[in-house]
Order: structure tokens, then sequence, then C-alpha cells
């Protein structure tokens, strides 16, 4: 554990002294990829029970390798600026989403009026949760946990069928067009999970 965290530290003097020129929220999400990866994030069965309260989109690409994910951060970065453009427009926030997981196996996830409801199974070794509502529609999710944060990060395709549930609420036309927009955008880009950042209530 000593030397991951010397390690860690030594690419944080190396970020800080330019040798890698990226935004400031692009070095903050970098870092935070760079600490998930060489110390481990804490989601477990136990960390994912309780309610979960969405404070903003996410994003993240699928490959682990270091490089990748140093040059992934500034098309991430523009992915979630995108996606947070877009949640404004359908109002996703001042919908409400919250997600429960029970420690009974079960689960509801509530967006605006809409509640659903199921059962989950979380694989520690991959850190997928999988979900299943009462009518039998299936749906998983890589779980990333920090301190009292959380990530839900779907594979975009169905990330964007869960928006354009959202959007179809919206009494605004230009919701679809928002959301075609931004289905175009993310199309350029392989390996991308997307979904949402919530905090513990």
């Amino acid at each position: 554990m000593k030397n991951s965290k010397i390690k860690v530290l030594l690419l944080l003097v190396a970020l800080a002294s330019g040798s890698v020129n990226v935004r400031a929220q692009d070095l903050k999400s970098l870092i935070t990829g760079v600490i998930e990866t060489v110390v481990g994030n804490k989601a477990s069965a136990e960390s994912l029970i309780g309610t979960w309260e969405y404070t903003g989109p996410a994003c993240r690409f699928e490959s682990e390798n270091m490089l990748a994910q140093a040059g992934g951060t500034v098309a991430s970065s523009a992915v979630e600026e995108k996606m947070t453009e877009m949640c404004a427009k359908i109002k996703l926030d001042e919908k409400g989403l919250t997600y429960t997981f029970n420690d009974d196996g079960t689960y509801s996830s509530v967006i605006g009026k809409t509640t659903s409801k199921g059962t989950y199974t979380f694989d520690p070794e991959t850190n997928i949760v999988s979900m299943k509502t009462r009518i039998g529609v299936k749906s998983s999710a890589v779980v990333i946990i920090v301190g009292s944060k959380m990530e839900l990060l779907f594979d975009a395709d169905k990330m964007m069928g869960m928006l354009k549930a959202v959007s179809s609420t919206s009494t605004k036309l230009s919701s679809n067009s928002t959301i075609k927009v931004f289905d175009s955008f993310i199309n350029q880009y392989d390996g991308l999970k997307l979904g949402y950042e919530l905090k513990s209530r």
C-alpha cells in the first residue's frame, strides 16, 4: 500500500509540474481516475445499501490502460460538459432522481413521478450491479463509490434510452432535438459509459 501511495504522489508531482497538459477540471478527473486505479474504490454490497440522490451526470471510458485514461480525460471532460448541458435542458435535476438499494436484495428508483421497483445483485469482482424490475426489464451498471458519492455507469446506448424516457415527460419540444444532438456526439467515442453521480442521503 505504501508503494502504491508513493506512485500516486510521484504522478501528482509530475502532473503539477506541467508534464501533462490538461485543464484544472481534467486534472481533477485524471487524479481521481489514477487514485481509483492504484488504490481501488470502495464499492461493495454493504456500501451500496441506502438511498442515493442525483447530483449530476457522470461518464468514463472502459479502458484501464493508464495512457488511455490520461488521453481520454479531455474527451471525458467534453462528453460530461455536453451531458451536463443536456440534463439541464431536460430538467433532470428538477425532476429529481434517486436510487434506493435495500439489504434484502430489492431496490427502487424514482425519476420525478415515475417509480420503478425490483431486485438487484452486486458482483464485487466486477463492481457491477445488475437490476431487474418487477416486469422483467434488466439493466446493469458499473458502481464506483468514493466517500459519500457514488457513480452508476451504464453502457451509453442504455443510458440514452433512459434519458429519452426522461425527455418524453418534458413539455418542451426542444428536448427531443437536444437528445438527438447528444446521441450523435457520443457515437464518435468507443467504450463510453454514461450515468449519474449521486450522493448518499
